[in-house]
């Protein structure tokens, strides 16, 4: 999102008219952006709801985008306005933990959207630790966090 908009959610619908098509596949980034609230973000859920509705858990993986965004304006600017509180400001930590700690998914529906559904699309399976292959911090439950 380039820029503030007073419908973050506005093309909502355009992006769950693709939901028909099986080889469509979701990341939800920056999740906060689109928040009038501070954390734990609760006015982002009716439409991450209709998004799930449409895709399926299976079909929406969490991406943090930590590298871009710290709000709607995003982290990295020069402007007056980004290093102030604003709506939707957040960091890692907040983003992530408003997945971890939100009521609104089960457990295992946590499981799926930050991880299950990116390692099943890829193909990608968590090493196993002593392999030679490194640790494995991947297989921690989301209980432990």
């Amino acid at each position: 999102m380039a820029q503030l908009s007073a419908n973050p959610w506005g093309e909502l619908d355009e992006l769950l008219a693709l939901a028909p098509l099986p080889n469509v596949y979701v990341t939800l980034c920056g999740a906060p952006v689109l928040c009038d609230r501070q954390y734990p973000f609760d006015d982002i859920w009716p439409n991450i709801h209709r998004l799930l509705a449409a895709f399926g858990i299976g079909r929406v993986m969490w991406a943090s985008d930590v590298g871009r965004f710290q709000g709607r304006i995003g982290r990295g600017n020069k402007f007056e306005v980004a290093h102030a509180p604003y709506p939707g400001k957040h960091h890692y930590a907040d983003a992530l933990y408003s997945i971890l700690h939100t009521t609104q998914l089960s457990a295992s529906e946590k499981e799926e959207f930050l991880g299950g559904t990116a390692r099943r699309l890829t193909g990608w399976s968590p090493c196993v630790a002593g392999a030679g292959q490194g640790l494995d911090v991947t297989t921690r439950s989301l209980r432990e966090l």
